[in-house]
């Protein structure tokens, strides 16, 4: 395989079921990815820890692990967020990439809509997400970048240092 550079700049988010497929991809085992969540308002014996392996999952398992040997890079901005953030921490826990770019944009919470009378709802924010063996806190912290490069020429022109280097210690 050839070193893979993702682009994540300018990406908001998405759904947080994708950024768990692709994560798949990387992935030695289906165990390998799992996103908690808990809630801060709650006792701590209340505290739930819950699974959201998307549905359908199990298909995927001829695929999981197809990329887990391919060195790649993520090229982030402030803009880059959410489910985003989500995909890069689960590939910074397991050590897979260098981001390269500017600080994240640091959302790492998700929001449940509920319907309301007469064609209204509300956004109430129920989930915060903890990434990764080390539970990395994503909201309102974000992702720094192992190289920070802000002209979005330099970007594209890359550093083949960063795309070669395979051990990403």
């Amino acid at each position: 395989w050839r070193p893979l550079i993702i682009d994540l700049r300018g990406n908001t988010g998405g759904s947080v079921q994708s950024a768990l497929l692709i994560s798949y991809l990387f992935a030695r085992h289906l165990s390998d990815v799992m996103i908690t969540y808990m809630s801060e308002n709650l006792p701590s014996e209340s505290k739930q820890v819950i699974d959201l392996v998307p549905q359908g999952v199990i298909g995927l398992w001829s695929d999981a692990g197809r990329f887990a040997d391919v060195s790649f890079v993520i090229l982030t901005d402030k803009k880059t967020a959410s489910a985003s953030e989500i995909f890069i921490g689960i590939m910074r826990d397991w050590r897979k990439t260098r981001l390269i770019g500017v600080h994240t944009f640091g959302k790492g919470v998700m929001e449940t809509v509920l319907n309301l009378p007469q064609g209204r709802s509300i956004a109430l924010t129920t989930h915060e997400f903890l990434l990764g063996n080390s539970r990395i806190k994503v909201h309102g912290v974000g992702f720094s970048p192992d190289v920070e490069v802000v002209s979005e020429h330099a970007i594209i022109a890359g550093d083949e240092e960063y795309l070669d280097d395979r051990s990403l210690d």
